[in-house]
């Protein structure tokens, strides 16, 4: 089918990438990105593509790929725990800053012709488009104002994280835990530029509490950095931050929030991304999955006759793999919950329980890629 106009929700990298890819395939379509928020106003750190998700990317848009390439950072892997480190050769993985991924993904939006508006938070209901795409995230009012229609269900976990980052390119990307005198904090970090890294940190709610993080959550207004935190884990994680400290941006302790949707779309409206699902992010981000959502979405309207089969047939291509990641995601989790527990262990022994942790990689797979490791 030939699509005359599309209004996309959200100027996220999922409906960025979202508009581009349909107005590249539909050029006589008027294509209209809506964000409420200004372009400055971005916050985050970096964001990891791991090489699946980097083929994919390539095979949709080479263009596009190229120029977040451009600006990414490569990395390998690596654990330390106690004092020892044991690495992996893996080669092909890249992060790169939020900011610069959204103005590549602006640029190459605005190259291909998509219109796009900030400042203003638009409703769903008030667009006149013949396919309106709610890329707004996990906080999604589209999701929200329909929930009964979409069968959306948020599970809120128990565990408590927080995002920060660093100004200094850490070595490899680094999975660590520190044990303090109120309990064990988990660093998941990774290098993203020159003079950047990301550091998420997590840990159990009785260690939060115990640290008084609660008070310093409850204390710190929605737009402002928890520097109590701040302070008190880049003392913890001193080790690893090279004579650097950790910074915020909005920086708080979070709960992760699984959502999940019984139907993906009602009328001509598709929710995508965060918007419709999340996977926890020991195990794959909210940007990848949205933009392979924007793949999927793009294809299953090309190869359809008219809009409602088209978004039948995404939905119904695209939410099997979402599930399975979802539940790949899940193990994950609760692998990373009882991480603590499993300190005592030698750490190639670790370091094979983590790559197995899931069921994406076996055993097998990963003595193909680290014999030293899985031989000791």
């Amino acid at each position: 089918m030939r699509l005359r106009s599309v209004a996309v929700l959200g100027g996220g990298p999922g409906g960025l990438y979202t508009a581009r890819l349909l107005k590249l395939r539909h050029p006589d379509c008027r294509v209209r990105v809506h964000e409420q928020s200004e372009p400055a106003q971005t916050f985050g750190f970096g964001v990891g593509l791991a090489t699946r998700t980097q083929r994919n990317l390539e095979a949709a848009d080479p263009e596009t790929f190229a120029g977040i390439l451009a600006h990414a950072w490569d990395h390998t892997m690596s654990m330390a725990v106690d004092g020892r480190r044991v690495a992996l050769p893996f080669d092909n993985l890249v992060a790169i800053g939020r900011s610069t991924l959204l103005d590549v993904l602006r640029e190459h939006a605005a190259r291909a012709g998509v219109e796009l508006e900030y400042g203003a938070r638009v409703a769903a209901d008030a667009l006149d488009a013949e396919l309106v795409v709610a890329a707004d995230g996990v906080n999604s009012a589209t999701r929200e104002e329909r929930a009964d229609e979409f069968g959306a269900r948020v599970e809120t976990h128990d565990s408590l994280y927080l995002w920060a980052g660093t100004d200094v390119a850490l070595p490899s990307a680094l999975f660590t835990p520190v044990l303090t005198e109120h309990g064990t904090f988990v660093a998941h970090a990774y290098p993203y530029a020159a003079d950047r890294s990301t550091f998420l940190i997590e840990t159990d709610e009785e260690t939060w509490r115990r640290a008084g993080f609660d008070v310093a959550t409850d204390q710190t207004q929605y737009d402002a950095d928890d520097q109590a935190s701040l302070d008190y884990l880049s003392d913890a994680f001193a080790e690893h931050l090279h004579g650097h400290r950790l910074i915020g941006n909005r920086t708080r302790w979070l709960r992760f929030r699984t959502v999940t949707c019984q139907r993906w779309h009602t009328d001509n409206l598709v929710l995508l991304g965060d918007a419709v699902h999340t996977a926890h992010y020991s195990i794959g981000s909210g940007t990848k999955l949205a933009m392979e959502d924007g793949i999927a979405l793009d294809a299953a309207i090309a190869e359809a006759d008219d809009l409602g089969g088209a978004l039948r047939n995404f939905e119904s291509v695209r939410r099997p793999a979402v599930e399975h990641l979802q539940q790949t995601a899940t193990r994950s989790m609760r692998w990373w919950d009882s991480f603590p527990t499993r300190l005592g262990l030698p750490i190639e022994r670790l370091w094979v329980s983590y790559m197995t942790r899931a069921g994406k990689v076996s055993l097998d797979r990963f003595a193909r890629s680290a014999s030293d490791v899985v031989r000791t």
